[in-house]
């Protein structure tokens, strides 16, 4: 029966099991262990004998199941952090890729290529501008200016005579 109480306050932290020395008596009566060991017994002895010892028992039971709850509460805690810690390496590294100085780099080349375009098409305009046109070009110009008068005048006339047969 000592040796359940032993074990129980063991196993509850009471009391913590002591590695026997080379050194020391088992008789020694300065040894901390030893002397918990005895405490203990003692004290499961009243227990014991005043009928408490079931109650002592289920005391330690107790606290065994809330320790054991503690456990797990700090072990999800535990996944908790785990988890927040992965999350973050995560988003540092596609932080990282996502400024790498490289992506910059060809992002600054494009626009670059970009100017560079500009500035030709600008130099065809150039040309395209200050070039004078030929006589052959306005006069051929005129003529088809012209034409698309004449068009545009029988047009109107047409539906100047529509409207006015319409109206009468």
């Amino acid at each position: 029966m000592i040796r359940l109480v032993v074990a129980i306050a063991i196993a509850a932290g009471v009391v913590g099991a002591a590695a026997p020395h080379a050194h020391a008596d088992p008789k020694d009566a300065t040894d901390p262990a030893h002397e918990k060991a005895k405490k203990l017994y003692r004290e499961g002895e009243k227990l014991f004998a005043l009928g408490k010892f079931p109650q002592a028992l289920a005391k330690y039971e107790d606290d065994i199941a809330k320790l054991e709850a503690k456990l797990r509460e700090a072990k999800a805690k535990q996944k908790v952090i785990v988890a927040r810690q992965t999350t973050a390496r995560s988003r540092l590294r596609v932080r990282r890729q996502v400024h790498d100085q490289r992506i910059d780099d060809a992002l600054v080349r494009f626009e670059q290529m970009e100017r560079r375009l500009d500035n030709v098409e600008g130099e065809v305009e150039a040309f395209d501008l200050g070039r004078g046109r030929t006589l052959a070009e306005e006069i051929e110009e005129l003529v088809t200016d012209g034409a698309v008068d004449e068009e545009l005048a029988a047009l109107k006339s047409r539906l100047g005579k529509r409207d006015r047969a319409a109206g009468a």
